[in-house]
């Protein structure tokens, strides 16, 4: 009779989004884990993009417990938000691509969402959503091939820092997104947890 080999339940520290990441890139390094669309990363790139984006995220202002809302459809920085809200502690809102002005705003201002992604198509349903309403503080807008959506300058809310989806600075070639970067807002001082598990 063949042994059975039973999985043992991790702890909970282990069970964190880096922890898993970081497990992930030890066990299989540069092995593929993911392909969308002609881009493939490895579980090692993913570790660097995912960490590379939680650090943006931090120097957009975003900690621990604070919501990230993300309008986007179907692609990579969709997950690549998703993961690096998880590698903060910071909770990640869907909004349905569908979703238009006074439903967005509703999702908005009922989840205290700081930070708003947004792919560039929908950025025009922005305009009756009441952002001044909300505690929307930063916008990235997500365009095709980085480029800067001029419309999104003029919808945020009075104060909001507005820009496209931050460039990464990361060593890997796969994880590389062209954009440019987003200042945070005036004030906001960038704060790195210190459970970064090291520079990748």
């Amino acid at each position: 009779m063949a042994s059975e080999t039973r999985l043992q339940p991790l702890p909970p520290a282990e069970r964190t989004v880096p922890a898993m990441l970081q497990r992930g890139a030890e066990r299989h390094g540069d092995r593929p884990l993911l392909t969308f669309g002609d881009a493939t990363w490895s579980h090692r790139g993913l570790l660097r993009l995912v960490a590379a984006r939680a650090r943006a995220l931090v120097a957009a202002g975003v900690t621990r417990g604070d919501r990230v809302a993300l309008m986007l459809t179907n692609r990579i920085e969709l997950l690549e938000a998703f993961l690096a809200c998880g590698w903060l502690g910071a909770a990640a809102v869907p909004i349905n691509a569908a979703a238009m002005g006074p439903q967005i705003g509703y999702l908005l201002k009922d989840s205290g969402a700081r930070l708003l992604a947004i792919e560039g198509a929908f950025v025009e349903r922005l305009a009756n959503a009441g952002l001044g309403e909300t505690a929307v503080e930063t916008i990235w807008v997500v365009t095709e091939n980085g480029a800067r959506d001029p419309t999104a300058l003029a919808t945020g809310p009075e104060g909001a820092a507005c820009g496209a989806w931050p460039v990464l600075r990361v060593r890997s070639a796969a994880a590389r997104h062209p954009s440019r970067a987003c200042r945070p807002p005036a004030g906001r001082a960038a704060r790195i947890p210190s459970s970064w598990p090291g520079e990748f």
